[in-house]
């Protein structure tokens, strides 16, 4: 036992020890969606995918992280747990769960018995140890081949059960036909336990046909009706759904790509979510966890151009590339969705992460327009992913843990932009705060004194950025090129313009040379010539260093191009030029109403301008 104990603490320190974190760049200190204000919870080679559970007795916030001393997928690869007593202010140092096993275990989810006071564990395990594919090639990874496993801890995580019990699940067609003839099991999981209104916990999970994570996939889900009841663990059982030979398949079918599933229970049913290879997330739905899923196809925003109260879905699908999501339901029985709110088909534009809520529709859930909630502007190729949420039990504030593949965080979420999002479905309220600049319709074609605006190199105030937010109509008779907004003066400052497509762009550029470009996109354009008003807007994030484009209260997300949003330059300046302003000079359309912002606007603020003006 001595030596167990020795083991594992050396081990803790070196992971404890191994993560440094860049410098934090002193204005973004006040911004929570700043990646590196997160607290940190642990630091190593490689960490993974830290889940939690809030445990009762005694108070705390347990969580489990995939670890490794050098990198992922590599020989070390082991289960630790960490947790909190404090709100995630402080973590203890890691616990291992399989202390002094070489075997590969990754990939934990948590599950806990109030009643029992009982915390479980599922994670992979290469029990066979399994090294070699079929024809004697060395494997590159053996972290997602083998058995799922459980072990539990009754005191809260500081130790975890000798024992370990085997999560059973029988052979299917994907089984019996990946690179093993069935002979090996591979699969893995990134959902979080979820407890169903009758007491069954269940979790999603992909079946992978073909070594590594190569088509065909399919997601299943492994549910227990007695885990959080039955105080001896070899007798917890638990059963394969959906029932019969196959799981969910990509939306348009195999072979493709279809993993990394998330499932929630709604009023009605179950909705799952996952990633895929298209560039779009993944969703069925049924009534049943056992039978009866739809096919799959892609997730939905919800209409914002219907009045509030009257949620219907858009034709407008969540983009998403390669990369990890989250879904949880939360004490007002709305969902949250982190994702990334990219069409890259690949693992790569893994940043920023984004935001959306979700209200039941039926079997299914509607997302509202999202926001930023976390983001690396020096470093676009930083990946923050493998979340989970944590909601307090004391206050109900929202917390995101994290890690970049290094560092796991823990992030608090501004309650403002969880308001904005969970009211998005009938918000209908005009911002008056912070306009530099109104404009009428009488003030078409004149040129007015140019507003201050803030400079981008100079971040002083939080949420600090500039919105342009317009009312039009009639653009079916505006051309290309014409100006609606402009302080331009030699190509420096804003240009507010009608696009090629009929659409609007912004060009932003400073004295240095800073130059970017903001489009609307296809299906914004289209919204936009047709007849009546329409409200558009194009918001310039100082801080995230984004910029995007909003019309009719649907964010402009590039339609088959891979993404609306753009970065910005990080050295944008001062974007103030002339000392005055053109307002629709020669342009053909209508100007109804228009506001210059010394902000950045939420989206929620957004489709709110949007409701309350159009």
């Amino acid at each position: 036992l001595l030596l167990v104990l020795l083991w594992t603490f050396s081990l803790s320190i070196s992971i404890g020890e191994a993560g440094r974190q860049p410098p934090v760049p002193n204005p973004r200190l006040a911004d929570s969606r700043f990646l590196y204000n997160g607290t940190t919870m642990l630091a190593a080679g490689y960490l993974d995918q830290p889940y939690c559970q809030i445990v009762q007795q005694p108070a705390r916030w347990v969580c489990v992280i995939t670890a490794d001393n050098s990198h992922e997928g590599g020989a070390g690869e082991h289960m630790v747990s960490v947790y909190s007593s404090d709100q995630g202010h402080t973590w203890s140092a890691p616990v291992v769960l399989e202390p002094g096993n070489s075997l590969a275990n990754a990939y934990g989810v948590l599950a806990y018995s109030p009643s029992l006071h009982r915390l479980y564990c599922v994670y992979n395990m290469n029990l066979d140890n399994i090294t070699k594919l079929p024809d004697g090639k060395p494997l590159a990874r053996t972290d997602s081949l083998g058995y799922f496993v459980m072990k539990y801890s009754d005191d809260a995580g500081q130790t975890w059960s000798k024992e370990r019990y085997q999560v059973p699940y029988p052979l299917t067609a994907i089984d019996r036909n990946n690179t093993w003839q069935g002979k090996v099991k591979m699969m893995w999981t990134v959902d979080q336990v979820k407890v169903a209104h009758n007491g069954t916990v269940y979790f999603a999970f992909t079946k992978i046909g073909a070594y590594e994570y190569a088509a065909p996939e399919e997601i299943f889900f492994l549910a227990s009706d007695n885990l959080l009841t039955e105080p001896d663990a070899s007798k917890v059982s638990w059963t394969l759904f959906p029932e019969g030979d196959h799981g969910l398949a990509p939306p348009g079918g195999n072979p493709s790509i279809f993993e990394e599933g998330h499932a929630i229970q709604t009023d009605t049913g179950f909705y799952a979510i996952g990633r895929t290879s298209q560039g779009y997330l993944g969703a069925a739905s049924s009534t049943y966890l056992s039978t009866g899923w739809t096919t799959s196809s892609f997730a939905q925003y919800w209409n914002s151009s219907q009045s509030p109260l009257e949620v219907t879905a858009s034709s407008q699908n969540l983009k998403n590339p390669r990369g990890p999501i989250t879904m949880k339901q939360f004490a007002n029985k709305m969902y949250l969705l982190l994702f990334y709110n990219d069409g890259a088909t690949g693992f790569d534009s893994r940043n920023p992460y984004w935001l959306s809520a979700g209200i039941g529709h039926g079997n299914t859930v509607l997302w509202s327009q999202p926001e930023i909630v976390l983001y690396d502007d020096g470093d676009h190729s930083v990946h923050p992913g493998y979340p989970d949420f944590i909601q307090s039990e004391t206050d109900g504030t929202i917390y995101i843990t994290e890690t970049q593949k290094t560092v796991a965080r823990i992030h608090k979420v501004d309650a403002e932009l969880l308001e904005g999002l969970f009211t998005q479905y009938r918000v209908a309220t005009l911002t008056t705060a912070n306009v530099l600049l109104s404009i009428s319709g009488s003030d078409q074609g004149k040129t007015v004194p140019s507003p201050k605006l803030p400079s981008f190199s100079a971040l002083a105030a939080l949420g600090q950025g500039v919105t342009l937010d317009f009312v039009v109509s009639n653009m079916q008779s505006a051309h290309a090129g014409q100006v609606i907004f402009s302080n331009a003066n030699d190509k420096v400052g804003l240009q507010l313009t009608v696009a090629a497509d009929g659409g609007v762009q912004l060009e932003v550029a400073d004295s240095a040379g800073n130059i970017a470009t903001i489009p609307s996109d296809a299906v914004c354009a289209a919204r936009l010539l047709l007849p009546g008003k329409h409200h558009f807007a194009f918001v310039l994030d100082a801080y995230a260093s984004v910029g995007f484009s909003v019309v009719d209260g649907h964010m402009c997300d590039g339609a088959k191009a891979k993404q609306g949003w753009a970065w910005l330059p990080n050295a944008l300046g001062d974007v103030n030029a002339s000392p005055t302003s053109q307002i629709g000079v020669g342009f053909t359309g209508t100007i109804v109403n228009g506001r210059i912002y010394s902000t950045a606007l939420r989206t929620s603020q957004v489709v709110g301008n949007y409701r309350a003006l159009a």
